[in-house]
């Protein structure tokens, strides 16, 4: 496959499945939770609690992974990705 087809491939999987695994550190342990995501032109984004365990994580590690795909989409394929992530706190 070339960049063009990797690219949309991803895409379709990202487009079709919304709830996947985000995986961020607990003082240097994994913690995965699913979580909700949204697809906005290869950026995901998904909400949750200022307050919540998850943001503090983040904080503090900002490296994750993310898991999407497999049951949602019609050939089970799926993606993995080693993220760096941010809190963002607008609308």
């Amino acid at each position: 496959m070339n960049k063009q087809q990797v690219t949309k491939a991803i895409e379709k999987v990202l487009n079709s499945s919304k709830i996947g695994v985000l995986s961020t550190a607990h003082h240097n342990k994994p913690n995965s939770r699913y979580m909700v995501f949204y697809n906005d032109d290869l950026n995901l984004y998904t909400k949750t609690n200022i307050n919540s365990l998850k943001v503090e994580e983040i904080e503090n590690n900002p490296d994750a992974h993310i898991l999407l795909g497999y049951n949602e989409t019609t050939n089970n394929s799926f993606v993995e990705i080693d993220a760096t992530i941010e809190v963002v706190k607008d609308q």
